[in-house]
């Protein structure tokens, strides 16, 4: 598996400095072993907040709606159509809300996949009827999941996104400028 994967990069030179920083991360570094993951859960679990407190505590004053139910169905239906495994939501309602109530109106975020929080965000800037999103995303190797990149987002959301379809630092990059 771990061969295929990197036949996938060798076959795609625009990801070889990506697949670089991996090899450099998983056998020079060692940060992804099972105990710093172990470490990793338990600081979280320890820190972990409402939703609700979290906006109070970054400053955020207003209420907290979240997103709306209408919008989730939508994605949901729109994620039926994909036959791959991308992960979950993250927190679409923390995301909608930070986007609301800062009144955001340009928003830089990384790793898009179905695409929910692209959704939540770009659900946000169209109710505040200003905005765009530059997302940064790149292909799960030997998925073929290309397609199926941001699935979720409707399409009366897609013209204010913008996808740069790179690893996140060259990505990031291009979506700054």
């Amino acid at each position: 598996n771990k061969f295929l994967i990197i036949i996938w990069y060798v076959l795609r030179p625009k990801y070889y400095q990506h697949l670089l920083y991996l090899i450099i991360r998983k056998f020079l570094f060692n940060h992804e072993t099972s105990e710093k993951k172990k470490e990793s859960c338990e600081w979280a679990m320890k820190n972990a907040i409402p939703y609700v407190d979290a906006l109070k505590k970054i400053g955020l004053k207003g209420d907290a709606v979240g997103l709306d139910l209408n919008s989730i169905e939508r994605g949901h239906k729109l994620a039926l159509k994909s036959n791959v495994n991308m992960g979950g939501s993250g927190h679409i309602h923390l995301l909608y809300d930070c986007v609301r109530l800062l009144k955001a109106n340009k928003v830089v975020e990384t790793g898009v996949a179905y695409g929910w929080s692209s959704m939540a965000i770009l659900t946000a800037l169209s109710d505040l009827k200003v905005g765009k999103l530059y997302s940064v995303d790149m292909p799960y190797p030997r998925k073929n999941n290309e397609k199926y990149v941001g699935i979720v987002i409707s399409e009366n959301l897609k013209k204010n996104w913008f996808l740069v379809r790179k690893p996140d630092r060259p990505g990031l990059m291009d979506a700054l400028k």
